[in-house]
């Protein structure tokens, strides 16, 4: 029993630790976001990658403020755009699944090839998110 005393103080403490950061996670995460931007980390992962195929999968659009609560699981609309503007910015060609994996399979694939997908059909897909695919024009599968 005494052995085991020692060990449980600094644990409950180091748990206590952890538990009043959880606040300031994102801030942190943010900063560490910047670093990298700014000694080009991006730019140096995106070369070393670049034959490989990205597939971005987006679950559903938000409708009200699910984005508030389950911000992983549910995009606004204008944060979506923002992705595809930067994607299209910087020359990610986005590409239909099938042609993709097809490109892949041929090793013909275009350096920094990219696929939206959608793994759901929730309402927010059909109201929020269809006008801005066809507005740009969006391969994507659902």
């Amino acid at each position: 029993m005494q052995n085991s005393m020692p060990i449980a103080l600094p644990t409950a403490a180091l748990f206590a630790l952890f538990g009043r950061q959880a606040a300031f996670r994102p801030a942190l995460l943010r900063s560490a976001l910047l670093v990298a931007r700014v000694l080009r980390l991006f730019q140096i992962a995106r070369y070393l990658t670049r034959d490989g195929l990205r597939i971005i999968c987006y679950h559903g659009f938000a409708i009200a403020e699910e984005y508030k609560f389950r911000s992983r699981l549910f995009i606004r609309g204008e944060l979506f755009r923002r992705r595809i503007q930067y994607l299209r910015q910087k020359g990610y060609p986005i590409l239909p699944l099938g042609e993709a994996v097809q490109a892949l399979g041929e090793g013909r694939l275009p350096p920094c090839a990219t696929v939206v997908t959608m793994d759901d059909g929730w309402l927010g897909v059909y109201s929020v998110g269809l006008p801005l695919i066809r507005e740009f024009r969006l391969p994507v599968t659902l």
